[in-house]
């Protein structure tokens, strides 16, 4: 892409692949750049900036739009700036801040409203559990509430949805983490799944026919290359692919075509990628069902 980056903010939209803020060095200072890549002609376009730089910002995509909340400004300092973009006309709106300034924030989408955790490790140890461990977005009302905490707090985790559950990977709490938590937002309850097979913190996770992938990111002993797969309606992991060029912070998003996009991240020494991977599951699973 035309711009490196590491904890940048990804999203799919009609079959575009939007790569919004993070950061270009160790600094590290928060980037207002946005630019699309386009899969089918293989091309990038540099969009309207983002009103508040930022790095580590949460996504997510509601009715076409992209909603990008928190983050920090410059090195690990907070942000509440909430604002959306409209692929449509090339246009930012400000909305009003979190409650809660938070870095590192991931964020998941169920029925029109908008989940947001943060990076714990963003927060005072004496503070951590007081913090609301998680907000949620209506757009209707346009108004903010508190809902359950997470059981495991954590940073440099992922999230996912399938069947409007939706699922936190890994991260690191004190030491790099295989936990893996689930949400159910009519019960507002969470519930521990299988671990990971490994620790790792850092990657980009997309949702492909009902699964949950896993590529890139870091571990205790360096770069993780190989990608591994969660199935939901199984509780069960598997191995899949390496990824091209192993990396941390890494931004992701799968398009409805199920594809993996896999954008930027830090190399060793340091080295921040430009680069932008693609990846396709071998083929579709199918599942016989029996009553139980």
């Amino acid at each position: 892409m035309p711009t490196s980056r590491f904890n940048c903010s990804v999203a799919a939209v009609g079959g575009i692949v939007y790569v919004i803020g993070g950061a270009k060095d160790q600094t590290p200072l928060g980037l207002s750049t946005v630019e699309a890549y386009d899969p089918l002609k293989d091309t990038w376009t540099t969009k309207a900036s983002m009103p508040t730089p930022r790095h580590s910002a949460g996504i997510g995509v509601l009715n076409g739009s992209i909603y990008v909340i928190g983050g920090s400004q410059k090195g690990d300092s907070f942000t509440g700036a909430f604002e959306i973009y409209s692929p449509a006309t090339n246009k930012w709106t400000t909305k009003t801040p979190i409650p809660t300034p938070k870095k590192g924030v991931v964020t998941a989408v169920v029925n029109n409203l908008l989940y947001a955790l943060g990076d714990f490790a963003s927060f005072s140890a004496s503070s951590a559990e007081s913090a609301p461990g998680m907000e949620v977005y209506d757009p209707a009302t346009d108004t903010w509430t508190q809902k359950a905490a997470i059981p495991t707090p954590r940073s440099n985790f992922s999230l996912a949805v399938v069947n409007n559950m939706i699922y936190a990977f890994g991260g690191t709490e004190g030491s790099l983490l295989t936990a893996t938590e689930a949400y159910d937002p009519q019960s507002n309850t969470w519930t521990t799944k299988a671990p990971m097979p490994a620790p790792r913190k850092g990657f980009a996770v997309g949702v492909i026919n009902g699964i949950v992938f896993l590529a890139g990111g870091s571990n205790e002993s360096g770069l993780v290359a190989p990608t591994v797969s969660y199935d939901p309606m199984h509780d069960s992991w598997s191995g899949s692919l390496n990824v091209l060029l192993p990396a941390d912070l890494v931004g992701g998003a799968a398009t409805e075509e199920g594809v993996l996009y896999a954008v930027g991240g830090v190399q060793a020494a340091g080295k921040v990628l430009a680069s932008i991977q693609a990846f396709s599951p071998s083929g579709p699973r199918y599942f016989v069902h029996t009553s139980q």
